[in-house]
């Protein structure tokens, strides 16, 4: 009878020990952290003016990546601030934007990041630091690169407009650089875009108009066309309807403002100073 007992007796079931988890593999992690990483992650594209819709795809890549849903979060671009709504709570976080302009070498390092974490090549803290390390670091042109591509822009929407006509050409590729220095100068000092943009089609303007009293040009206005080219908003614009037809209308119509503003700057000193004195 004993012997049956201890036949039909339930041996314990063997422990079986926990599988290893990879040093890389995302685990859950807290969600305001996540929130940060997102903030950083949106200001470095918008800072390097990448569209919308690549920003918001990349947050959701990377909010997938934690286990989180990506409709937890609602992402905006404002002009001078990167936002994020938190739909748990409607709480906002944003983040400051400072002198965005196109830089690919930011974008192409941070996607290449990207991808090594959903990769599981870095983990969530490694992914962190490696976006301040992106962000504290700039990869501009040089100064003298930058005016002269600007000279060169404006000299080959001469050629576009009024053909091969070397003495205006030269003229127009000096007064382009010239200008683009003033605005690159008074944009570092002042750090105002929107002054830097109205000096620069003011000292435009007075160039001109002194060049026209002194015989050197008779028309003005194909050279002026030409040298407002650096600084004209299209690619804003063409962006900003892009977004409100993807259905991001709060970033579609701040974008259009932004391009509306740089045309009036551009379009003022242009008014007023051709009206007055030529």
């Amino acid at each position: 009878m004993s012997d049956i007992k201890k036949a039909s007796a339930v041996s314990p079931a063997p422990s079986v020990p926990p599988l290893p988890i990879a040093a890389n593999e995302p685990k859950s992690v807290d969600f305001n952290y996540v929130m940060k990483i997102c903030l950083l992650y949106g200001k470095i594209l918008q800072e390097s003016n990448a569209t919308n819709d690549m920003i918001q795809n990349s947050i959701k890549k990377i909010v997938n990546h934690l286990h989180l849903e990506s409709n937890e979060i609602s992402t905006y671009n404002a002009e001078t601030s990167f936002i994020i709504i938190n739909r748990h709570d409607n709480s906002i976080k944003m983040i400051p934007v400072k002198n965005a302009s196109y830089n690919f070498e930011k974008i192409v390092k941070v996607d290449q990041l990207l991808e090594d974490f959903l990769a599981n090549k870095v983990n969530t803290d490694d992914f962190f630091k490696g976006l301040h390390t992106i962000n504290e670091k700039s990869y501009p042109f040089k100064v003298r690169t930058q005016i002269l591509s600007a000279g060169l822009v404006c000299a080959g929407m001469f050629v576009i407009i009024n053909g091969m006509d070397w003495a205006r050409i030269l003229l127009t590729f000096v007064l382009g650089f010239v200008s683009y220095y003033v605005f690159l100068v008074l944009q570092k000092y002042f750090n105002i875009k929107i002054f830097s943009i109205l000096a620069y089609s003011t000292f435009l303007c007075l160039m001109l108009v002194l060049l026209s009293r002194l015989k050197v040009i008779d028309e003005p206005y194909s050279i002026l066309f030409s040298c407002i080219m650096p600084l004209l908003p299209g690619t804003t614009f063409v962006n900003s309807i892009k977004s409100i037809m993807d259905g991001n209308y709060i970033s579609g119509i701040i974008q259009v403002m932004d391009a509306m503003n740089t045309a009036l700057m551009l379009g003022l000193p242009v008014a007023i100073i051709f009206t007055s004195m030529l």
